[in-house]
Formats: C-alpha cells, sequence, structure tokens
C-alpha cells in the first residue's frame, strides 16, 4: 500500500458517521498519455464522457478516475450503477439519498461517500504541500487566519492547509445551500496535533496531521436560513487534516441534526 493510500485511510478513519472513501495515487511523475486518459473514460457512461471529450488529457484522466472512485463507492452502499453528471456549478449530482464529494490534484485522486440519513454534507479536498504566495494568502484568509497562522512554530504548509480546509469547507456548503462560499465568509482555526520527520540521504520529509475548527460568517447563515435552515450546523463545524510526503488531504463531515 502506497504512503499516500495508507494516510488517506487513516484520515477517512476519524471522520466517523459511516463515511467510506477511496483513492488512487498516481505518483508524483505520473503524466497520463492520451490513450491512458480515454482508456479511464471508456470505463464511464457516455454521459459522463461527453462532459470532458474536449478536455486534455490529464483533465479527462483526473475527471474518469474520481468517478470511477465515485461509482466504486456507490456500488458498496447498494446503489445500481448509473449516471454521474453535474449541475450548472459543475458539482456533482449524486443519487437521492446519498451525499459525496470528490477532488483531485497532481497525482491524487479522492472520494468521499455516505448515506444522507447519517450525514447531511461532506468534504474533501486536496493539494499539493507548497506555501502559498503571500498575495494569495492574503485574499484567502482573515487577518485573524494569518495572525494564528503566524503563531504556529511547525514547519508545514499550514497556509495551503488552510486554503485547503476553506476548499473542503465550500464543498460542504455548496449542496445545503446551492451557493457560494466566498474565502472570506468564514474563519476558520487549524490545530496541530502531531508532526513527524523522516531523513533520507538527499532532505527531510516533514509530515503532520490536526483538526481544523470553521464558522461561517453569522450574517450569511441569517441571509440563507428560510432556505435552507440546515444551514445553521455550519454556525460551528470541524474537520480533519494531513500534510504527507508533498500531499495535504483536508475533510470535513457535517452530521444530518436529529430531532428528538
Amino acid at each position: 500500500m502506497s504512503q499516500h493510500l495508507y494516510t488517506f485511510h487513516q484520515l477517512i478513519s476519524h471522520l466517523g458517521h459511516g463515511v467510506i472513501g477511496s483513492c488512487f495515487c498516481d505518483g508524483d511523475d505520473f503524466a497520463p498519455t492520451p490513450d491512458a486518459a480515454a482508456e479511464a473514460l471508456a470505463l464511464l457512461p457516455p454521459t459522463e464522457r461527453a462532459l470532458v471529450a474536449h478536455a486534455v488529457p490529464s483533465r479527462q484522466w483526473e475527471f474518469a478516475r474520481t468517478r470511477l472512485l465515485a461509482h466504486e463507492l456507490l456500488s458498496t452502499l447498494g446503489y445500481p450503477r448509473g449516471e454521474l453528471l453535474r449541475d450548472e456549478q459543475r458539482a456533482p449530482l449524486w443519487p437521492a439519498g446519498v451525499c459525496g464529494t470528490l477532488t483531485h490534484t497532481h497525482g491524487f485522486q479522492g472520494a468521499l461517500v455516505a448515506t444522507t440519513d447519517r450525514v447531511l454534507t461532506l468534504g474533501l479536498d486536496a493539494e499539493r504541500a507548497q506555501p502559498l504566495f503571500p498575495d494569495v494568502l492574503e485574499s484567502i484568509a482573515s487577518p485573524g487566519e494569518r495572525q494564528h497562522l503566524s503563531q504556529q512554530a511547525v514547519h508545514l504548509p499550514l497556509d495551503t492547509v488552510l486554503f485547503s480546509a476553506k476548499e473542503a469547507l465550500y464543498k460542504a456548503w455548496y449542496p445545503v445551500t446551492g451557493a457560494w462560499l466566498g474565502f472570506e465568509d468564514a474563519e476558520l482555526k487549524l490545530i496541530v496535533d502531531s508532526v513527524t520527520s523522516e531523513a533520507s540521504k538527499t532532505t527531510t520529509h516533514l509530515s503532520g496531521s490536526g483538526r481544523f475548527s470553521a464558522r461561517v460568517e453569522e450574517q450569511l447563515l441569517a441571509l440563507y436560513a428560510d432556505i435552507s435552515p440546515q444551514c445553521s450546523e455550519f454556525a460551528e463545524c470541524s474537520g480533519v487534516w494531513v500534510v504527507d510526503k508533498g500531499l495535504i488531504v483536508t475533510a470535513l463531515v457535517i452530521p444530518t441534526p436529529h430531532v428528538d
């Protein structure tokens, strides 16, 4: 089992609530050929292949691989093989009774699904473990978030972890509200649980894991309260993150609220 695959399944184990997931790990140097992309697409229904018919091979490869993961997970939940299309915002249209989330970055594709009797919504994001440019950080992080990051004494790309966590939060927010969530619309705080180092002859690899708390701004929650009362679940929510061998993965789960 590759290190990224092991790390991903360790991440899933912390999500609970019946969430299942799977991933593909291509390797940092992998570049899909047109033939490889075509072979992967051939495993999908024609309607799904049509969504990326004119895309470059790397995009076709990543699209096909994430869709294949989704179909595999839906089958595990007992759903028959069908189409997984997307809406006007390019978000996947999951079968009734299921929530899910997809992500891909260079060398990695991942998916999570759960049934809606247990999970209201979830979000997953993956990024390469590289620091953000200062102007990008300023555009995605509030002054409070930047101050919090500056106080962390670990040599991990926590700025990109923050970016990834906000992406995962948006992926969870959108299915509930059908609305955009800007970087400035939520305040996040990262908690570092562990940091490890692994030295080789040429370099030292740092890995780490932790949690994050997220709070969507009250004005936005009030704006969508009548449209989607369940958006109140975003007043306080939390997720998990991991940095390992050049990869960042973040995820959060919003359990389905149950009225006693």
